[in-house]
């Protein structure tokens, strides 16, 4: 079949143009009609009948005004009335229809005028394409975003969606800040209308937006949610560090991120670990920790220039203190003999309380059983210092039993030979060392 048309079909229908318009109007899939200058209906087309759902209804006594949704009346009137005045010759905008089932039609109107010879308005060609289903997801989504906004304005947690920002190359540049809730604008200190659109790298420029720019990119570039636990925030001008949670998740190219300050929750875990650990008076490690520490040295396959020495300490005549001057100052006793220990051993040695007047001091690396009870007697000696209490000086000392540990032994054979030289130190009079070569 052609398509076009031949020309005898265009010479006969250049003769009867009033023809052409009348077959433009009835077939066209566009919603057409056309009014007088009062807005009576002149003819109107089958797919504007149907859009106005008015199949089987005559429009002879109707008036498009009649037909209008009153919201858009007064405008839509005042378009007509610059095209009567001849100041403009046609209009469009976006305008409601009532339908006889109460239901509301949103239309795109074109209007264009025919006018007389003497410049007046013969009649109106009237144009409408249905909008219906774009405006109502434009209201959904509308309505949608209002209940996001309201659900992240009640949380109590900050939260931000941050929009990727590209280069011609399509890589990520920056993130601009697409919308806040209020507990985020409250978090970093700024005002709502300097919070949206902001920049991060370029408005937000901390350690803490350089640490975690990469993470976001990640993010946005694989979808792979952000998932941090008691991150450390870096501090910033003097401010205290805190810990936070932080989530994020890719929403397009959007990034959705939240935080929570953890902080309060960190520093109870680090206390608790603190207490499980170490002994709460000397800051030593505590017996269980020394224990567990031990068991893997019992299993440790050393080299002969790689020994392990254990120096068992016993505070003497400690019972006397506590009697005599009181367990405060018995305690005090106790905490500047720790620490004496602790400013002559290494880093990679261990010291610990085990027991109440007990201490056991784990050697690293040590050449032979010398060069231990080198350390021993420097222990031994600066115990010996008179210590500074509320009630005067108090003189304390320490027996110290020193021992090697050997390939494969089990912690409670080596503490026992460490034990038995302590005693033999006290035995030979106290303040002094005992040595138990392997």
């Amino acid at each position: 079949m052609d398509v076009g048309f031949s020309a005898t079909q265009l010479a006969s229908l250049a003769a009867d143009p009033a023809e052409v318009l009348r077959l433009t109007i009835e077939y066209s899939a566009v919603g057409m009609a056309l009014t007088d200058p009062q807005g009576n209906f002149l003819a109107v087309n089958p797919a504007l009948v149907a859009l106005l759902g008015r199949e089987g209804s005559s429009f002879d006594d109707l008036t498009w005004q009649e037909l209008t949704h009153p919201d858009d009346l007064a405008h839509d009137m005042e378009l007509v009335r610059q095209m009567l005045a001849g100041e403009i010759d046609n209009y469009r905008f976006l305008k409601r229809y009532l339908r006889p089932d109460g239901s509301v039609m949103w239309g795109q109107l074109i209007v264009a005028s025919v006018r007389n010879e003497d410049g007046s308005v013969r009649f109106f060609v009237t144009q409408v394409v249905d909008e219906t289903a774009q405006q109502e997801l434009i209201a959904e989504s509308k309505q949608t975003n209002e209940l996001l906004v309201a659900a992240l304005d009640a949380e109590l947690d900050p939260h931000i969606f941050l929009y990727a920002l590209r280069d011609d190359h399509g890589t990520v540049i920056d993130f601009i800040v697409a919308q806040a809730n209020p507990r985020a604008i409250d978090t970093l200190d700024h005002g709502a209308k300097k919070m949206q659109g902001a920049h991060l790298l370029q408005d937000f420029p901390n350690p803490t937006v350089a640490e975690l720019f990469p993470l976001f990119v990640r993010t946005i570039e694989s979808g792979e949610p952000l998932r941090l636990e008691g991150w450390l925030r870096p501090s910033e001008d003097g401010l205290p560090n805190r810990y936070l949670d932080l989530r994020g998740v890719r929403a397009g190219n959007t990034l959705s991120l939240s935080w929570r300050d953890v902080t309060e929750r960190m520093e109870m875990h680090v206390e608790l670990e603190q207490r499980a650990r170490f002994d709460p008076l000397t800051g030593l490690m505590n017996r269980q920790e020394i224990f567990n520490h031990l068991d893997g040295v019992a299993t440790y396959a050393r080299r002969s220039s790689d020994e392990i020495g254990v120096l068992f300490c016993d505070v003497d005549h400690f019972k006397d203190v506590n009697d005599s001057q009181g367990h405060g100052v018995g305690d005090r006793v106790l905490r500047v003999m720790a620490d004496r220990i602790q400013s002559i051993v290494r880093v990679q040695d261990f010291a610990a309380r085990i027991g109440g007047d007990e201490l056991l001091v784990v050697l690293h690396g040590v050449r032979d059983i010398d060069e231990a009870l080198v350390v021993a007697e420097k222990i031994r000696v600066a115990s010996a210092e008179p210590i500074e209490t509320p009630f005067g000086h108090v003189s304390a000392t320490l027996s110290i039993g020193v021992v090697l540990a050997t390939k494969n032994e089990e912690t409670d054979s080596l503490l026992e030979r460490a034990d038995r030289a302590m005693y033999e130190a006290k035995a030979l009079g106290r303040n002094r060392t005992f040595v138990i070569r392997n």
